[in-house]
C-alpha cells in the first residue's frame, strides 16, 4: 500500500534522463538579477518544449486561463509545477524531475516525447519497487518478454508475439516474502 500512495503522489511527473544541463551558476547568488541553476533548468526545459515538442498550450489546452495563477501570453512556466535535479551516477548528467500541475499535461508530453530523443530521455518517474519489478521482468528469460513498461498505474510486459501481459506490482512482495522464509 505505502509503494501504491508513493507512485500516486508521482503521477506528474516524469523524469529527464542524459540531459546536458545548461551552464552552471552558483546555488546562491548575492545579485538577486543573476538565476540560480534551478531557474536555468526551468527556462531551458520551457525553450525545449516550446521549440522540440511544439507545446502550444492554448490550442491543447482551450481552458488553460482555468488554471491556478496561469493567466497572461505565456502559460507554460505555470504548467511546470517544479523541476529538481537529483543525484545521479559520477561523469554522467543528473537525472532531473519534473512535476507538471496536472496528468493531462504530462500525457501531453510523453505522447511527443519522440520528438525530444536527441536532446533528452523522457520516462515516467516510478518507485524503485517498480523499477526492480520491471528490471525482473526484462531480465527474466522464462517469460520471453521483448519488453517490460510502466503505463497509467501498472507494469505490462510485450511478448515476441506482441502479445500485452498485465503484472501485479505486488508481485515482488510475494517474492520477497518467499525469500525471507
Amino acid at each position: 500500500m505505502a509503494n501504491f500512495n508513493e507512485q500516486y503522489s508521482r503521477k506528474n511527473n516524469v523524469k529527464i534522463l542524459n540531459w546536458k544541463e545548461p551552464e552552471k551558476t552558483p546555488r546562491r547568488t548575492d545579485n538577486a538579477n543573476e538565476k540560480t541553476k534551478g531557474e536555468n533548468l526551468r527556462q531551458e526545459l520551457i525553450k525545449i518544449l516550446k521549440e522540440k515538442v511544439k507545446v502550444i498550450l492554448p490550442k491543447i489546452f482551450p481552458n488553460v486561463v482555468n488554471f491556478p495563477n496561469c493567466t497572461g501570453p505565456d502559460p507554460i512556466p505555470k504548467l511546470l509545477k517544479k523541476i529538481t535535479g537529483i543525484p545521479g551516477k559520477k561523469d554522467h548528467p543528473r537525472p532531473v524531475i519534473v512535476k507538471f500541475v496536472n496528468t493531462e499535461t504530462k500525457v501531453k508530453v510523453m505522447r511527443q516525447r519522440k520528438a525530444l530523443k536527441k536532446t533528452f530521455t523522457v520516462v515516467d518517474d516510478v518507485t524503485k519497487h517498480i523499477m526492480s519489478l520491471i528490471t525482473k521482468l526484462s531480465n527474466d528469460r522464462k517469460l520471453n518478454l521483448a519488453r517490460a513498461y510502466y503505463f497509467n498505474g501498472h507494469v505490462y510486459g510485450v511478448t515476441e508475439d506482441e502479445r500485452r501481459h498485465r503484472y501485479d506490482i505486488d508481485i515482488l512482495d510475494d517474492d520477497e516474502e518467499s525469500d525471507a522464509e
